[in-house]
């Protein structure tokens, strides 16, 4: 290997793996609170946090009671709107979202850009419960979290707030600038389901597929006009790195 590509992968990977998740968190001592019909909460990003949207989680979880077998996931909407409260444009909507002791939504493949220095809300809804009543998150109380507010049934409750986590995939702008630099070659079709092919790819490859975290998942040699099939592959972002290269598809 020579000293160029060495150098290049070197950056590569300091690139995805050293700096590629960041996002404000808020978590404390928490109090069981009513979930109404809607509950939620705004965040603000810092001046160096801005990439793709990644997932949230809700660290404390939604409980349900009376606990039983029967009674202890439901489902609900998830929204994402731009700006602090209900105000703002809806970013993204995550459809029959699966809610349970750990909530973690997954927005990976809407492919929504958060910019740094900004306010976000997150709003969960149109809650779908076996029972109807004791539905409900943990509400930290202190300290504040000063980048945003609690908001039930679409009305802020200052002072409170959701012990949460936001994940942002801050390597785009290193990946794009890498991909705008060998515009030749890119993967279609991206999103994709089961099947990439990379476009104008002038003569065989290595190849090495890595999730968002960094986990090799496949790899192999890759042809002109080859297809790769990646239907086994879990929802998500990944990136494909050649030899000279790295690209970026989204598994829906």
């Amino acid at each position: 290997m020579t000293k160029k590509l060495l150098v290049f992968c070197a950056f590569i990977s300091a690139t995805l793996f050293l700096n590629a998740q960041c996002g404000p968190s808020y978590g404390d001592n928490a109090n069981f609170d009513s979930a109404g019909n809607s509950t939620g909460i705004s965040f603000t990003t810092d001046g160096t946090c801005g990439g793709i949207l990644t997932s949230i989680t809700f660290n404390s979880g939604f409980s349900v009671i009376p606990a039983s077998p029967d009674n202890m996931i439901g489902q609900a909407i998830v929204r994402l709107y731009e700006g602090d409260g209900l105000g703002g444009t809806v970013l993204g909507t995550l459809n029959i979202t699966d809610i349970g002791a750990s909530s973690t939504f997954d927005f990976s493949a809407l492919m929504i850009s958060i910019n740094t220095s900004s306010q976000y809300t997150i709003i969960v809804s149109d809650f779908t419960l076996p029972t109807l009543t004791g539905r409900g998150f943990n509400t930290p109380w202190v300290p504040n979290y000063v980048g945003g507010s609690l908001y039930v049934n679409g009305v802020e409750r200052p002072g409170e707030h959701l012990a949460f986590s936001v994940n942002i995939d801050n390597s785009t702008l290193s990946i794009e600038n890498i991909e705008n630099s060998k515009v030749e070659v890119r993967v279609y079709p991206n999103p994709t389901t089961n099947i990439i092919q990379l476009t104008n790819l002038k003569q065989a490859e290595n190849y090495t597929i890595l999730d968002i975290s960094g986990k090799k998942v496949m790899e192999g040699i890759i042809k002109q006009n080859e297809k790769l099939n990646v239907q086994k592959l879990t929802k998500g972002i990944y990136f494909i790195q050649l030899e000279k290269r790295v690209l970026k598809f989204i598994k829906k």
